[in-house]
């Protein structure tokens, strides 16, 4: 008796582990390239593209966007308090703290909608 409830169990999870490996391969190789075509997302997200500039009191310029690049324009003069803006690692600083004014507004009202 407990041999047969053991092998059932072993079946089940065999049979749950091939589900899940063919859902794995429908997805990689089935929606893959519509995945990754896809405007939403992430990887192929320019977050730099239509992003606002962080000014000094001064006027001095101390990030801009230009093209899909985000310059630091004084260089590592307050480099840690505007922080970085990367598609790698994220945003820090006033990148970070002011990333709602800053972003590109969505004026469709739809969230998902880029």
């Amino acid at each position: 008796m407990r041999r047969r409830a053991i092998a059932r169990l072993a079946a089940l999870f065999a049979l749950l582990f091939a589900v899940l490996a063919l859902q794995q391969i429908r997805l990689a190789v089935i929606e893959g390239p519509r995945l990754a075509q896809s405007p939403l997302n992430p990887r192929r997200a320019n977050a730099a593209e239509g992003r606002g500039e962080i000014v000094a009191s001064d006027g001095t310029v101390l990030a801009k966007s230009v093209g899909a690049r985000r310059v630091y324009p004084v260089g590592a003069l307050c480099v840690h308090a505007v922080g970085y803006l990367s598609a790698r690692y994220g945003e820090s600083g006033l990148e970070a703290s002011f990333d709602r004014f800053l972003a590109p507004q969505n004026e469709s009202g739809d969230p998902l909608a880029q």
